[in-house]
């Protein structure tokens, strides 16, 4: 203590000096404010805590010209939301799969992410479990859109590598530094302090009594371990394939748990108080149970009475009826620790990319309705349970809202021996129970070194309006060697040092001996194998980000210790284990995904043939007024929609979503332009539109080459889109009852409202123009568009909402089921769009020369429309009746003659045709008669008969075009009446 009060003299003495020469000369210091979460326990960051450290830094920077002018203060960012906000995100995760969050921890979330936007705080002190953990290759938009925030925060956080060098942080441990680092380079934090669980008791406690210890070897017994492998592990022999190798061989003196699950290894906690008869504890628990290794049941074997089983030293337990253990179970993150602890001492520390480890791991927490193995993986949660019950010796519901601070007090005041708490507690622990009751206390680890870590890392705010320069060098003196030494000889705090590299330093040496060294050798113990909290849940590259897990699971958790629902536990914990699903792939064929396959060869033969049917006939009456060529380029894209139904199912990488995006806009423009151009062909002619000038732009080439403009400039849009807002990976989260991968950018929003508004515009068009048509369109199919198109859009959306929603254990056969929906629905389409015509076609034949699509010497009905109304309104087309009379043809009246009429320009070329083929006739007679003459002049009559009959059909022909100048729109109304009769 002697050299505390040193520090205190000659800070003190410097802060005068310096508090004078300010006012001196009158210059203001500049605040460097620095903001940190509130504390869980008043020991920490008190007023003297941050006085001394203020007045450390103040002292260093007495003789720098540049930091002498700056001053630090500390904030803490409150826990509780100001706002509804909160209550508004708890409700939307609400009702799918019960969904609840710590809204504490989201009110501090929400408190840093507003401070980090803005410049009123320079340095921000945060833990590990902070620091990237919105970070996911496959991003939760929906945390996103509720805490208001784009991808990761390390965009409001400034680069230390631009200003220091890794000699300037070399005293930090590489392991804690490396875990402030964004993609193995960028370093966003520097180490602060470090922590860690640990369980204190007095001294007269005997530990191999309490029932925590007892309840948690007994769990691992091998007649209680789970096996990791379904297959080939049995209860009584549990696996080993790769826990042990997943273990650093050469930093770790102790063995592995995993080699002897039923003794501890005491070299490994030499250090550690009372690890040496919690192991002699262990070896004579076991060997009944070996012998024994009775079969697990669904029956918890925690349901006996405490009296049934082989605890040492019983007596200890009754004559202190106190030895519960008291744990703050209010406090979230402690309840998440206490439930990792459990399991890695069960199953060792995770590495991240084992991917052996975690598939061992999940498939304990996967619940089928056909698993045999249920209860016993149930049985991995009501272990866990049964633990804290016996340890508390309380109820749940008390001992769920047990904070940090009331436990610590509890243990103070000797209402209970045993605490889990953290390792920076120790020195005031100790302090206040030995200067109260002259007790000691021992720190010591949970059975091993598997104890949660915590790290603190300073940040600089990037927003902040201080030259970034000077923050950097406060923050480099904050996490200084001297000033981490300085804090834990005075508070407690653990330093971040690396104690193997520095063994040689005076200070550090110092440190060691500081105690009788138990922080040195705590810490070294603990290096072997920590726990990384955030680690632990990165399974691979698509596992979620750690927030949702920190936001969800300590609610489930203590959901469960409360009302002991193993199967919802089950499901929000796998939750975090669950890749995402790939149900078209070939690593994941089952006898429904090659029927899948099977389906889509089949519509795809389908379409093809229809296709090719539709093409060949393209010249049909039947089918050439509904634009054949258009109708291909529609079941095109009805084609390429079922095409792209297995990619959306199965998104993996975000190439797919560019391919997907191009490949949608394909798809829309293929379907809507054609049905557009369709309508908007017939709605030009009988609107009288189309003058003479622009009566040839609606020939179909023309349209054609419009549709494909539109085309490419669609696809140009799409490319311009995903280069300025590319897309990402993202999922629904607990939205969904698995983590379904789907595509995602940052303006996705705007850009579908662009792309809605765009077709809603181009469909309202579509329907204005139908419905201006009147009867025609019922004539040419065209109120089937709407159909066709309102399918198209429903499908879409509802197969988004079913893939969102399915059930995980059904989800391949329900996906089968909504592809087979899917399927069914646009042979549907394209049966409303073609199918009808060309069963006519087939079935009902025209006759034979009535049309020529080769040389095209006979008019086709879809060349021209009649343009003109009758007085009654009605379109002449719509007169059905094959036989027309010449006085239901009167009511027409003409504005003027076909000849001078330029929306007939088809019409009249036609009869163009005809008369020139008349005269053909004609001439070819004439030649015919005269050889008659020649070769028959004997029969001068006959021939005489002959002539006159030929001139008779010449008048004939006459007649006829007399007919067809006098009476073309009667001509007209019949001849498309035959042929649409026929249709």
């Amino acid at each position: 203590m002697a050299n505390f009060y040193i520090f205190l003299y000659i800070t003190i003495f410097y802060s005068l000096k310096l508090l004078y020469s300010s006012k001196v000369y009158g210059k203001e210091l500049t605040k460097v404010n620095i903001l940190m979460k509130k504390p869980n326990i008043n020991i920490h960051y008190n007023d003297e805590y941050f006085d001394t450290l203020k007045k450390y830094i103040e002292a260093e920077n007495i003789s720098n010209p540049i930091l002498k002018d700056y001053e630090l203060t500390f904030s803490f960012c409150e826990n509780i939301p100001k706002d509804n906000s909160t209550r508004k995100t708890r409700y939307l995760y609400k009702k799918p799969n019960a969904y609840a969050f710590d809204s504490e921890y989201a009110g501090y979330l929400r408190c840093m992410i507003q401070e980090l936007k803005n410049s009123k705080y320079d340095m921000m002190i945060v833990d590990d479990r902070f620091l990237f953990s919105e970070n996911a290759t496959v991003r939760n938009t929906f945390l996103e859109t509720h805490f208001k925030y784009e991808k990761n925060l390390t965009k409001y956080y400034l680069n230390y590598n631009e200003y220091i060098n890794e000699t300037d942080i070399q005293h930090h441990d590489s392991y804690l530094l490396n875990m402030a680092r964004a993609n193995n380079h960028e370093l966003f934090g520097l180490p602060y302090d470090l922590d860690f669980n640990v369980i204190f008791n007095y001294d007269y406690v005997n530990m191999t009594s309490f029932p925590f210890y007892t309840t948690y070897k007994d769990s691992f017994v091998p007649s209680l371990r789970l096996p990791l492998t379904n297959s080939t592990s049995t209860p009584s022999t549990p696996s080993t394939s790769s826990l042990s190798t997943s273990k650093p061989s050469t930093s770790t003196p102790s063995t592995s748990i995993h080699s002897t699950s039923t003794q501890l290894s005491s070299t490994e906690l030499e250090s550690i108080p009372s690890s040496s008869t919690l192991s002699s504890s262990s070896s004579t628990t076991t060997p009944s149970s070996e012998s024994s290794s009775p079969t697990p049941t669904s029956e918890s074997p925690f349901s006996q009475d405490i009296e049934s089983r082989n605890i040492k030293n019983k007596r200890d337990l009754f004559e202190h009826p106190n030895i519960s253990l008291s744990v703050a179970l209010g406090d979230d993150d402690l309840v998440l620790d206490f439930f990792l602890e459990y399991l890695t001492y069960r199953y060792g520390v995770p590495i991240p990319g084992d991917v052996q480890y975690y598939e061992q791991w999940f498939g304990n927490f996967t619940l089928n309705k056909e698993d045999v193995s249920r209860n016993e993986k149930l049985g991995v949660f009501e272990y866990f349970r049964e633990i804290i019950k016996l340890s508390e010796n309380s109820d749940f519901d008390t001992a769920l809202n047990v904070t940090m601070q009331q436990a610590y007090d509890s243990f103070i005041n000797e209402s209970k021996v045993i605490y889990e708490g953290k390792m920076s507690h120790y020195k005031s622990l100790k302090n206040e129970i030995y200067n109260n009751r002259k007790q000691t206390i021992s720190p010591h680890f949970k059975l091993d070194s598997h104890n949660a870590m915590t790290v603190n890392f300073l940040i600089i705010n990037k927003n902040s309006k201080i030259n970034p320069s000077i923050l950097v060098k406060l923050a480099q003196q904050l996490t200084s060697k001297n000033i981490q030494i300085m804090r834990g000889e005075n508070f407690g705090s653990l330093p971040t040092l690396d104690f193997e590299k520095l063994a040689s330093d005076p200070m550090v040496q110092k440190y060691c001996e500081y105690d009788e060294g138990e922080y040195c050798k705590l810490i070294k113990n603990l290096k072997y194998q920590p726990i990384d909290v955030k680690r632990m849940f990165n399974k691979n590259g698509k596992s979620p980000s750690f927030l949702e897990a920190r936001l969800h699971l300590p609610i489930a958790l203590k959901n469960y210790i409360f009302d002991g629902d193993s199967i919802s536990m089950s499901k929000s914990y796998i939750q975090f284990f669950m890749d995402t699903k790939t149900i078209f792939s070939w690593s994941n064929m089952n006898h429904l995904i090659i029927l899948s396959y099977i389906v889509y060869i089949i519509f795809l033969i389908i379409m093809i043939m229809t296709m090719i049917i539709v093409y060949k006939n393209r010249k049909h009456p039947y089918l050439k007024p509904i634009s054949p060529e258009f109708c291909n380029i529609i079941i095109f894209g009805l084609t390429l929609n079922i095409t792209l139904v297995p990619i959306n199912a199965s998104i993996k990488s975000v190439g797919q979503c560019y391919l997907k995006s191009i490949g949608s806009i394909i798809i829309r423009t293929c379907i809507f332009f054609p049905f557009f151009g369709m309508t908007y062909r017939l709605y030009s002619i009988y609107m009288k539109q189309s003058e003479i000038n622009i009566g040839k732009k609606l020939q179909n080439k023309n349209l054609y080459f419009l549709f494909y403009i539109i085309l490419i400039i669609n696809i140009i849009y799409g490319i311009l889109t995903n280069f300025v807002d590319p897309p990402f990976l993202m999922t629904p989260g607990y939205f969904s009852s698995h983590r379904i991968t789907m595509c995602y950018s940052n303006h996705f929003g705007i850009s579908s409202i662009i792309t809605v508004v765009y077709y809603f515009i181009l469909f309202m068009i579509t329907i204005y123009m139908i419905v201006r048509l009147g009867k025609t369109s019922y004539i040419y199919d065209e109120y089937k568009i709407l159909f066709i198109l309102i399918f198209v859009a429903l499908v879409s959306i509802i197969s988004w909402i079913f893939y969102v929603k399915l059930d995980i254990n059904n989800y391949t056969k329900n996906t089968f089921l909504i592809y087979i929906m899917i399927t069914g629905l646009h042979l549907l389409c394209s049966f409303f769009l073609v199918g009808i015509r060309i069963i006519r076609i087939m079935t009902k034949p025209i006759e034979e020369n009535s049309f020529n699509t080769l040389d095209g010497t006979f008019v086709d009905i879809s060349d021209f429309v009649p343009l003109k109304k009758n007085k009654k309104g009605e379109m002449a087309l719509l007169n059905k009746n094959e036989k027309v009379n010449n006085d239901q043809n009167s009511n027409i009246v003409d504005d003027e003659t076909i000849l001078n009429n330029p929306n007939n320009i088809f019409f009249n070329m036609t009869l163009e045709r005809l008369k020139n083929l008349s005269i053909s006739n004609f001439q070819k007679n004439n030649n015919n008669n005269n050889n008659n003459n020649n070769n028959n002049n004997n029969n001068d009559n006959h021939n005489d008969n002959n002539n006159n009959n030929n001139n008779n059909d010449n008048n004939n022909n006459d007649d006829i075009n007399n007919n067809n100048n006098n009476n073309h729109k009667n001509d007209n109304n019949e001849y498309n009446n035959q042929n649409i009769n026929k249709d």
